[in-house]
C-alpha cells in the first residue's frame, strides 16, 4: 500500500534530484482523486508519527495541506507533493564518497586502487551505450538502452541495468515507449565502488533468476570485459577480453566485436589512471548536525538507480569512518522506530522493522526499504500513462495561486 516512503523514493520527476533554497520536491500522480486522497491521509499520518506531532490537515477546496518537521505535504488535483528541507552537504558527501574505493567492500582480486573513479565509470557507460546503439540503429537489430530506463523482470524486480539489449525477435519488449518488459537477452554492467559486490553477487543472481541469457561485466581499472553466459540457472564465465582482442558472440553472429572500439568508442580516450590519491568530498556533513532519514532515502542510490528487487528498494551510503557511520546509524534507527511505530535498539548494528532493514557495515550504512513491486508498478503506470493528470495539476495550481 502506498505511503510516505514511496513518495520520497520515487517522486523525483525524470529521476532528477534538484534542490533550490535548501528544499526539494517529490511529486507523484494518481489515477483518481479518491486514490490521491487516501494516499495523502496515509502519508500525513506517517509524517505526524515520524515527527512526533498530531496530524493537522488544512483543507481549502481541492487543495489539502499539512506540515510537520519542516516537511510540507500537499494534495492538489490528483497530484501528491512533499516539499522538504534537505541537507545539501550530506547529499554531496554521499555522492562523492560513492567514488572512494576505500569505503567499500570490493570483490576479492580487485587491483590496487580499487573500484573505478567517476571518469572511468561514466566513460565506459557512454562507450558501451554508443556501441550497442550503433548495432541496433544502424542495422535495425533489436533494441538497446541504459541509464535510468526501467526493465520489468516479471514477478522478481523492476531494475535499471547499466546497459541492456533485446534481440530482434523481442518485439513486445517495449511497453508503450516508456519502459521495457521481460528479461533482456544481454545486460552490461560497469563496476563502480559502491556496486561492485552487488554486480557480482546480488545482481548476477537476480539476472540469472530472471533468465537473462548473457551478462557482461566491464572492469574499468583493468580495461577488461568479462562475458558470462547462463548455464543451468547460473552464470559461467565464457571469457575475459582486453583491448586488442576481437570476438564474436551468439547474439551478434555476423559482428566481430572489437574490444578497443567497444570500450573506447565514444571519445577514444583510455580510462583515467586510478593511481592518484582519493579526493575528499567538496562538502562534508557536520557531525554535530543530524542528517534526517529522508536524506538517506533520497541520496542513497548508487549510480542513481531507484529499483525494487524482491519487494525491497536498496539504499547505501559511506562515511569518512566507522565512528561517523555508527553515529548516523543511531540517528536513523531512532527515526525508523517513530516512522514504523515500533521500539528499536539503536546501540546494535542492525535494526529491522516492518518497512525497514537498517545495517551498519564498517564506514557504510545500508538500508532496504520494503516497497512492494505491485505498488511500484502502479506508480509507473500512472506516471507514464496518465498524461492528463499533469496538465490538470498545472491548471489547478495556476487557479489556486490566482485565488490566493
Amino acid at each position: 500500500m502506498f505511503d510516505l516512503e514511496h513518495l520520497i523514493l520515487f517522486g523525483l520527476p525524470e529521476n532528477k534530484m534538484e534542490w533550490f533554497g535548501g528544499r526539494l520536491d517529490c511529486t507523484l500522480p494518481f489515477a483518481t482523486r479518491a486514490e490521491a486522497e487516501g494516499a495523502f491521509l496515509r502519508c500525513a499520518a506517517t509524517l505526524a508519527r515520524w515527527q512526533g506531532v498530531n496530524p493537522a490537515v488544512e483543507k481549502n477546496g481541492g487543495r489539502w495541506r499539512m506540515e510537520a518537521g519542516g516537511i510540507k505535504l500537499e494534495l492538489l488535483a490528483r497530484m501528491l507533493t512533499a516539499d522538504m528541507p534537505i541537507y545539501a552537504e550530506a547529499l554531496i558527501e554521499f555522492g562523492d564518497r560513492f567514488w572512494q574505493p576505500s569505503r567499500w567492500a570490493l570483490p576479492e582480486g580487485t587491483p590496487p586502487g580499487g573500484g573505478s573513479n567517476y571518469g572511468q565509470y561514466s566513460e565506459a557507460r557512454m562507450n558501451i551505450s554508443s556501441y550497442l546503439t550503433g548495432l541496433t540503429r544502424d542495422r535495425r537489430r533489436g533494441w538497446s538502452s541504459g541509464g535510468t530506463v526501467e526493465v520489468s523482470l516479471g514477478d522478481i524486480a523492476n531494475v535499471q541495468p547499466g546497459e541492456f539489449y533485446f534481440g530482434p525477435d523481442r518485439k513486445g519488449c517495449l511497453a508503450e515507449t516508456d519502459y521495457y518488459v521481460g528479461a533482456p537477452d544481454l545486460i552490461v554492467d560497469v563496476l563502480a565502488p559502491a556496486t561492485a559486490v552487488w554486480t557480482r553477487g546480488m545482481r548476477a543472481n537476480l539476472y540469472a533468476r530472471a533468465g537473462v541469457r548473457y551478462f557482461w561485466v566491464v572492469v574499468p581499472q583493468t580495461e577488461t570485459l568479462e562475458t558470462w553466459a547462463l548455464h543451468k540457472g547460473r552464470y559461467r564465465l565464457s571469457d575475459a577480453y582486453r583491448p586488442g582482442d576481437t570476438f564474436t558472440h551468439p547474439l551478434f553472429p555476423d559482428e566481430e566485436i572489437n574490444v578497443e572500439r567497444l570500450l573506447f568508442r565514444y571519445r577514444g580516450d583510455r580510462f583515467p589512471s586510478t593511481n592518484v590519491p582519493e579526493p575528499e568530498p567538496d562538502y562534508v556533513s557536520d557531525p554535530e548536525q543530524p542528517i534526517p532519514l529522508h536524506n538517506l532515502l533520497l541520496g542513497g542510490h548508487p549510480a542513481r538507480r531507484y529499483e525494487v528487487i524482491d519487494d525491497r528498494t536498496p539504499c547505501i551510503v559511506a562515511f569518512e569512518s566507522p565512528a561517523v557511520a555508527r553515529q548516523r546509524f543511531r540517528e536513523w534507527a531512532e527515526e525508523i522506530g517513530r516512522w514504523d511505530n515500533t521500539t528499536v535498539d539503536s546501540t546494535v548494528d542492525r535494526v529491522r522493522t516492518t518497512r525497514f532493514d537498517l545495517r551498519r557495515e564498517g564506514p557504510r550504512v545500508a538500508l532496504d526499504v520494503t516497497t512492494g513491486l505491485a505498488t511500484y508498478r502502479e506508480i509507473l503506470r500512472t506516471y507514464f500513462h496518465n498524461h492528463d493528470v499533469w496538465d490538470e495539476w498545472h491548471e489547478a495550481r495556476k487557479q489556486s495561486d490566482l485565488d490566493g
